[in-house]
């Protein structure tokens, strides 16, 4: 099987990786088989410097599985891809909201890499600066432009940064750092 996958182009072993989660999902509690199937992927991958990024993603996933209860649905972890300029794919996993005094305004707390406010805003479908997306909660349109330092930002149709349901991604991403702003609430992972 590690010499099939070996094999696979980029695009082959990504759909892979979702049919796996997908089909756990589907089954009931699916840690364990997504847990096994990350680790398969990072040992098939270990020489293959072409698909580092993937061998990546499933490094940080598997760093952070404690993070995650039993009955998480993984298939939140692999569904939504954002595609930056540089190809470079995220995996998302999604965001719990964590019980604040209303004084704190609304806080979310990371599951894993994440490219979603899960419920709230959506990025799937976004391939490159100048796609536009949604929000979920109220149907606002925003467009993604890319920044000075790299990354990528949503911005409203007026062309300013959304306080509110703003989406920055750093440029040092697969340093582990991916920052999302929601309010005056910043989130990074470690």
């Amino acid at each position: 099987m590690a010499a099939l996958k070996l094999s696979l182009a980029l695009p082959v072993l990504v759909a892979l990786l979702l049919a796996a989660a997908s089909l756990a999902a589907a089954q009931g509690p699916p840690k364990a088989e997504v847990v096994a199937e990350l680790q398969g992927l990072k040992r098939a991958l270990r020489f293959r410097p072409k698909y580092s990024l993937i061998r990546r993603v499933a490094s940080i996933l598997l760093s952070r599985q404690d993070d995650f209860p039993e009955d998480f649905d993984f298939s939140d972890v692999v569904n939504k891809t954002l595609l930056l300029p540089t190809n470079a794919a995220i995996i998302g996993a999604g965001v719990r909201k964590i019980p604040t005094n209303e004084a704190e305004g609304e806080q979310y707390e990371a599951l894993g890499l994440m490219n979603v406010l899960d419920g709230y805003l959506t990025m799937e479908d976004i391939k490159a600066p100048g796609a536009t997306f949604t929000t979920v909660h109220d149907g606002t349109a925003l467009t993604v432009k890319e920044t000075r330092s790299g990354g990528v930002v949503a911005l409203g149709q007026d062309g300013q940064k959304r306080g509110k349901w703003s989406v920055v991604v750093d440029p040092t991403l697969f340093k582990g750092k991916f920052v999302v702003v929601h309010g005056v609430n910043r989130m990074q992972l470690p």
